[in-house]
């Protein structure tokens, strides 16, 4: 492969080529000429001075899980020299991003790009995708509940539903750190076998059903996810909100062998 300087001022200023007539689409695969463009670009930045802010726009795409992780130590090795900014939808690069720099939390900032309603690119700064615990989410839904028994109507509606979304993530929660004991993770390629002793499989059954239970209710009362028509203008109260939840709580306990606790 050769590089040329063909362009002039506001036209391509280097082509990559194999031979005379000849693109590099016939020979590598869409990956492969992005991780090609890459390094020369990262190659280019490193001879650049001053140290510029640098933004990449979902540098991942087409790539493998080997390169991936490649990319994303060399965009946190850039991060300690000059500010960098990444725009992407892949959960799984987002975490292996901040993984590398999670015991240094001054050096990022993660923002949510999210859709409420029929408004659309809303910017909030977020947590780590992995920071929800069940004591944060556990705060969130008494929260809401307290706030929804004061509403009504349409207020209470949204409340109520706030409050499901948070129930259905720590059901999530307790299922993958709790009965599961981490064994397998969100947003994380590994197994841990190793934590497969860990597991109370003569509480685990009396566990579940409870917790499935609850879980579909959830999943049937938020918008992100469809349901039936017979079913579209059924809303859960606050009454089913309460109950729900503490079918979870006594689930748990149960599991974890908290008799009597709250």
């Amino acid at each position: 492969m050769k590089l040329e300087f063909p362009g002039k001022e506001g036209q391509v200023t280097r082509h990559k080529a194999l031979a005379a007539n000849h693109r590099l689409s016939e020979i590598l695969s869409e990956g492969e000429q992005k991780v090609i463009a890459l390094a020369d670009f990262l190659a280019e930045l490193g001879l650049k001075q001053p140290l510029a802010p640098v933004v990449f726009d979902d540098p991942i795409t087409s790539l493998d899980y080997k390169r991936t992780a490649e990319v994303a130590e060399r965009i946190v090795a850039l991060s300690e020299t000059r500010q960098i900014i990444v725009f992407t939808h892949n959960i799984l690069f987002t975490v292996d991003l901040l993984s590398r720099v999670e015991k240094q939390k001054e050096r990022y900032v993660y923002y949510d790009i999210k859709r409420e309603g029929d408004l659309r690119g809303i910017v909030s700064q977020g947590a780590h995708p992995r920071d929800d615990s069940f004591n944060s989410l556990r705060g969130t839904i008494n929260t809401l509940i307290q706030a929804a028994e004061k509403e009504s109507g349409a207020a209470q509606a949204a409340l109520i539903a706030a409050g499901y979304e948070s129930l259905r993530a720590i059901c999530e929660i307790i299922v993958e750190r709790e009965l599961l004991q981490g064994v397998t993770e969100r947003y994380s390629p590994m197994v841990r076998v190793t934590m497969l002793p860990k597991i109370r499989f003569g509480r685990l059954e009396a566990a579940v059903g409870p917790i499935t239970g609850v879980y579909d209710r959830c999943s049937r009362s938020i918008r992100s996810h469809s349901q039936p028509l017979e079913t579209l203008n059924v809303q859960p109260t606050v009454a089913d909100l309460k109950k729900d939840w503490q079918i979870v709580e006594q689930a748990r306990d149960a599991y974890l062998g908290n008799k009597g606790k709250t």
